[in-house]
């Protein structure tokens, strides 16, 4: 399962038609995510983010692919259904004797962009600096015309998922919230966390692996973190040999990727009795999530959702430490943010997660996260794993 090259094509020709609405003649795309998302060509930069890949797309020229010597080597040459002009430089940071961005500009100008007007991703880091010179400016002063930043066009056509995306989205979320469910079959009293984990996610990549195919690419993980202290995910905590332990907050991370993209499921539960205080805690949280999902909807802002799940929260009497969530596709966590201040406006076709949670220092973090797909008239919970109301494990 992976995005259809008429899918690909398709992303192409939105991203033209920006490029034409903006005053832009064409797009150095950096980001592998957004290459892979308009080329299919999936990647991971090696080392320290060196040997990048570029996509350059522009108006009136076909989109072409510059890649390092040892990224098409390893392919074959076989890197994208859609682009077949691919320019290949020997080694970062040089290349002929000048910088690897001084060259791609070189083709840039040679693709009939010298002398127009260059887009740039400018909020992504694409590379480490080999040279000691801020890339962005290096750009600047080697293209032979004007450059500037655009490293917002293809993240916003991303917040907005077609069917084939979504499809991508239900399969790794049902893996999340079968691994969500495999990892609280497993927990137990006693046994080590890192063993639970192990044994979930052998179960579930197995499953994976049998019933899927031709994914780019699959992963299923999971962590468990018990008793954050000071009410988050305490990694600084991180003990390999800790075990589970009745009476303690445990909090179920799972997420699940097919195809690039992913799904996110997560509970928080407790072995034994809770105290009053833990399930005071524990419902407060989980009504600042009902609520909050309850106002997922077309037209509604981002930051009107965070609202509803503070209101719950600071009304019982507690300090609200995070927000509501974030959207999940190619990566878990990407644009819309559905936090205080912001102004975006849920449409249909949108995935976010719906996570509010109830941190207290000292005492654990309370929340459950749900992916959900914004529709026409409201929301669709993608994740929706047996239990994850409720408090008791497993």
């Amino acid at each position: 399962m992976r995005l259809s090259a008429e899918f690909h094509r398709r992303k192409l020709e939105q991203v033209q038609t920006e490029l034409s609405r903006q005053g832009l003649d064409g797009l150095f795309v950096m980001n592998p995510v957004n290459i892979y998302y308009l080329t299919g060509l999936w990647y991971c930069p090696s080392g320290v983010m060196e040997r990048p890949v570029f996509g350059l797309v522009s108006q009136e020229q076909d989109p072409v692919l510059m890649v390092s010597l040892d990224v098409f080597g390893h392919r074959g040459g076989n890197l994208s259904p859609v682009v077949n002009d691919i320019r290949v430089y020997t080694e970062y940071p040089y290349t002929k004797g000048q910088s690897t961005l001084v060259w791609a500009c070189r083709q840039a100008e040679d693709a009939g962009l010298r002398g127009k007007v260059l887009g740039v991703e400018d909020n992504y880091m694409p590379l480490n600096d080999g040279v000691c010179q801020p890339w962005f400016g290096q750009i600047v002063d080697a293209f032979k015309g004007t450059v500037v930043p655009a490293g917002a066009l293809v993240n916003r056509l991303r917040m907005v998922k077609e069917e084939e995306e979504i499809e991508l989205l239900r399969q790794a979320c049902h893996y999340a919230d079968e691994l969500m469910r495999v990892t609280s079959e497993e927990i137990r009293e006693g046994r080590v966390e890192e063993e639970v984990g192990a044994l979930a996610r052998n179960r579930v990549e197995t499953a994976m692996q049998t019933e899927l195919s031709a994914i780019v690419p699959s992963l299923a993980t999971g962590r468990i973190i018990e008793g954050a202290p000071r009410g988050y995910h305490d990694t600084a905590r991180h003990d390999p040999e800790r075990t589970l332990q009745s009476g303690v907050p445990i909090i179920i991370n799972c997420f699940a990727v097919v195809g690039g993209y992913h799904g996110e499921s997560e509970r928080c539960g407790l072995l034994g009795t809770p105290t009053p205080r833990q399930r005071t805690l524990f419902e407060v949280a989980m009504e600042s999530q009902l609520c909050a999902l309850g106002t997922v909807r077309p037209g509604v802002q981002c930051r009107d959702v965070d609202l509803v799940a503070r209101n719950i929260i600071e009304q019982a009497g507690f300090e609200y430490l995070y927000g509501v969530g974030h959207g999940i596709g190619l990566l878990g966590h990407e644009p819309p943010w559905v936090r205080e201040g912001s102004e975006t406006i849920l449409e249909p076709g949108m995935c976010i997660t719906v996570e509010p949670g109830l941190a207290v220092p000292g005492e654990g973090s309370f929340h459950c996260s749900q992916t959900v797909l914004v529709t026409d008239q409201e929301c669709e919970p993608l994740t929706v794993a047996d239990g994850i109301h409720r408090f008791d494990l497993p």
